[in-house]
């Protein structure tokens, strides 16, 4: 049997990361899939679960592996602390040059808006779906030949109307050449007999009469 010592520095590691780190697994997702089997025992007994806490004292046996899981002496618990305390300050470091950042950019804006400096929209900005909605309409208009439609819902007006509109302020003796749009006439219902009480009142008008 192959017996293998582990030293840790936290309190505690994952019992599928611990197969992965002593090469019995080649990922996380690996180890588990081995526990998960009932193929990994800990201090003798079956390990089902994936992610069990291991502490130093405790035994992880797999086939003819052996790990004993220790604690790291106190040299190495230094350099482990250090190395954390030297990520967590990059990282913080990070975060406030982003945040410094940002501030220098709007203090920026507000010096050029208080100037009277024409802040320029940004080019990537990403527009919404009512104007990327115009757009589309607008384009599939020129490509019926309308090229300069005087309003949006000329962009989806076919030829034929939007030459109709545009004529008819002139036609009308208007004098703005403003487009106005043709409203239609209202619709009429249509009202459907009701054969039901028509048979209905003529049994009754038969009843009458007999």
């Amino acid at each position: 049997m192959q017996a293998t010592e582990y030293h840790i520095t936290t309190e505690f590691i994952e019992l599928n990361q611990l197969l992965k780190l002593c090469g019995l697994a080649e990922s996380g997702g690996a180890g588990g899939a081995l526990v998960s089997e009932g193929n990994v025992h800990v201090d003798g007994q079956v390990e089902l679960r994936k992610r069990c806490k291991i502490r130093p004292g405790q035994v992880v046996e797999f086939g003819d592996a052996r790990i004993a899981v220790l604690t790291a002496d106190a040299a190495a618990m230094a350099a482990s602390m250090e190395a954390q305390a030297a990520k967590a300050k990059i990282k913080f470091d990070k975060r406030v040059s982003k945040k410094n950042a940002a501030k220098a950019a709007a203090w920026a804006v507000q010096s050029k808006i208080k100037a009277g400096v024409k802040i320029p929209v940004k080019l990537g900005a990403k527009k919404g779906p009512k104007a990327r909605s115009q757009e589309n309409a607008i384009a599939a208009a020129k490509r019926r030949g309308v090229t300069t439609p005087e309003a949006p819902w000329m962009a989806r007006t076919s030829k034929t109307t939007v030459a109709k509109v545009r004529s008819a302020p002139a036609e009308a003796g208007a004098t703005s050449s403003t487009a106005v749009p043709v409203t239609a006439a209202p619709r009429v219902a249509k009202v459907r007999p009701n054969f039901f009480a028509e048979k209905a009142e003529a049994h009754r008008r038969r009843k009458r009469e007999g």
